[in-house]
């Protein structure tokens, strides 16, 4: 059964504000449901296993409970920015018809952490995020809020003055990423929803049960 998400819905998904401090990627959260495949949907990809496939399915699924967009996750072994440029029916082709939109993570050397096309992709760059990190749990965690904030890049979102948020402007460093939460503001959050539903009508914004 589908559960549009309304305006009560969405104030609750992002009224989970608090401290930063102690928001770290847990197991038993809501999961990506069977049938998010099946209707329009935010595509986070594993290039080249990128992250291990458990640390990679962990983060995501976090990251994206936080989010209540209809998402689904995949795995391939290759990115080809020019290629998606050149041909944009590309991400359908590849992931399927639903795949509206599509974030990539992959292990890319001293490129830039981030490369987009709002409104259609963005590319993820994870190489050296496990840097420093004293346990699996921070790596996890980073992760995550790169996840959160390549779908912001890809949905055409900017920084955020809030330091709970990803997006936060001071955690573009790994200290500062460590320090943000795994969460969207609402100045990112509610501005990537219309520009969600700009691409996949009111289904890519309705999670499916």
């Amino acid at each position: 059964m589908k559960k549009t998400m309304t305006i009560l819905a969405t104030a609750c998904a992002v009224a989970t504000f608090g401290a930063a401090t102690g928001d770290h990627v847990r197991t038993g959260v809501r999961g990506i449901p069977d049938g998010a495949q099946a209707a329009n949907h935010v595509v986070v990809v594993n290039v080249g296993n990128a992250v291990g496939s458990k640390v990679f399915r962990e983060a995501a699924t976090y990251a994206l409970s936080k989010v209540g967009v209809n998402a689904w996750t995949n795995s391939t072994t290759a990115f080809r920015a020019e290629r998606l440029v050149e041909d944009p029916t590309l991400l359908q082709r590849t992931f399927g018809e639903k795949a509206k939109l599509g974030v990539f993570l992959e292990r890319a050397g001293t490129a830039p952490r981030f490369l987009s096309v709002p409104g259609v992709w963005c590319r993820v760059n994870v190489d050296g995020l496990g840097d420093g990190a004293a346990d699996g749990q921070i790596f996890k965690d980073r992760v995550a809020k790169m996840i959160l904030k390549g779908l912001a890049h890809a949905a055409g979102c900017g920084a955020a003055l809030d330091a709970r948020c990803s997006m936060y402007y001071g955690g573009n460093t790994l200290d500062g990423l460590d320090k943000v939460g795994i969460r969207l503001s609402p100045g990112v959050y509610f501005p990537m929803l219309e520009q969600l539903k700009h691409v996949g009508g009111d289904e890519i914004v309705t999670r499916q049960e």
